[in-house]
């Protein structure tokens, strides 16, 4: 996958931060690890200029239809999880 095709899929959420002002991200990529959806998400609509990245997690119920993120914090969890996203966008350096 090219840096030129991930920066023109990028979906746009918004991540509430501690004052409560709503950030934007752009969602990169998706895995699924033990039927867990694992999201990376990224401070910019451009791949290159990203300078925060946050491993997300879809906590919503199965019949909801809107997806509902916890930002993983865990540092095992982060490790496992961002390894199977090494391997996934392989092309790109993931350098946070």
């Amino acid at each position: 996958m090219s840096l030129e095709n991930i920066n023109e899929s990028l979906t746009e959420i918004f991540i509430e931060d501690d004052n409560g002002d709503e950030i934007p991200f752009y969602i990169l990529d998706k895995v699924t690890i033990l039927d867990r959806d694992y999201y990376m998400a990224i401070n910019s609509e451009n791949v290159e200029e990203a300078d925060e990245m946050l491993i997300l997690l879809d906590t919503a119920d199965s019949d909801c239809e809107e997806l509902v993120f916890e930002v993983v914090e865990d540092d095992d969890t982060l490790k496992n999880v961002m390894a199977v996203f090494e391997e996934q966008l392989e092309d790109i350096d993931l350098i946070f």
